[in-house]
């Protein structure tokens, strides 16, 4: 889930908010249902510029928007929470952009490993309750947030308490004999330290993903949307530079699918030039910001109309 950023200060807590962003109502009468899906590059749109850029194609257009991005999400939890978000929330995208982030090849390699399928082979449950993803295991939060603010009686309060602690302890969170990883561990693919096996991982993680998409056949069109990073616009002979791209492991996936006429890959460096001209990197990622993401202004102005315009 989202972290507390997305509750206003004086509202009633609405935990939809943790899960996703209402720009423009989905509905049978809106020109299109579009789902932004994906980690914090889609995170992004449901705040400041890009949200009122959002509003605006929802206003002049009529599409039905959600940006429902959450921090780290990579194609294995997108897959889980677009199921969720059809079955449990009614919300069906016609239209699904689905951002995927250069880390998210570290993501699904550190962060989400243990899996469980049906007996159909579908996937149907992640465990990423590791050290190091601590800080970002919402559900948890979710919970005491709720006993704390609910109507109960305070001793009642504390069993309910004590009890999430013993669910901390059974379940593992805070172990110190957990795995852990960090932000060397996440990038370490983008740097080469990865096998072809690793990345046919990740491969079928995004494989997953697409099936998962047009479960609906009323699904008009998957957008892939990737970007790259800082380092990977630095020259091939700088130490720096990232010698993998996820772009390629996107575009080999979509060559390969069943449903490949229905997906477009949205590549931000084929079109870097056309899209930024000649602003310098740090004109277009957040200082001092090692995942690489966009300013707000960037994101906004250049970014998001980018995908928009895939509309037309």
């Amino acid at each position: 889930m989202r972290g507390h950023l997305h509750l206003a200060g004086d509202e009633p807590i609405d935990f939809e908010k943790l899960l996703f962003t209402t720009i423009a109502d989905f509905g049978p009468k809106t020109r299109a249902n579009i789902l932004i899906h994906g980690d914090t590059w889609a995170e992004q749109a449901s705040f400041g510029p890009s949200r009122a850029n959002l509003a605006e194609v929802a206003a002049e257009d009529g599409p039905g928007i959600v940006a429902a991005g959450i921090s780290f999400y990579a194609p294995s939890p997108m897959t889980l929470q677009l199921r969720l978000l059809r079955e449990e929330f009614d919300l069906w995208p016609r239209v699904v952009f689905a951002i995927i982030d250069q880390t998210d090849i570290g993501d699904e390699l550190n962060r989400y490993t243990d899996r469980a399928f049906d007996d159909a082979g579908r996937l149907i449950a992640l465990d990423s309750r590791i050290a190091g993803a601590e800080a970002f295991d919402y559900g948890g939060w979710g919970l005491r947030t709720t006993n704390v603010f609910s109507d109960a009686p305070a001793l009642v309060k504390l069993i309910r308490h004590l009890r999430f602690n013993i669910d901390d302890y059974r379940l593992g969170r805070g172990r110190h004999d957990m795995p852990t990883y960090g932000w060397e561990d996440i990038k370490a693919p983008l740097d080469g330290a990865v096998t072809p096996s690793e990345l046919e991982i990740f491969d079928e993680s995004l494989e997953r993903y697409i099936a998962e998409v047009f479960v609906d056949p009323n699904v008009d069109r998957l957008f892939f949307v990737t970007h790259p990073h800082r380092n990977h616009r630095l020259p091939e002979a700088d130490p720096a530079h990232y010698p993998v791209d996820v772009r390629d492991r996107v575009a080999a996936v979509v060559a390969r699918s069943p449903f490949r006429e229905r997906i477009v890959h949205i590549d931000f460096t084929a079109d870097f030039a056309e899209i930024y001209g000649n602003r310098p990197a740090r004109e277009l990622f957040q200082a001092d910001d090692p995942a690489s993401h966009l300013t707000d202004a960037v994101h906004a102005a250049f970014y998001l109309p980018r995908l928009m315009r895939e509309l037309d």
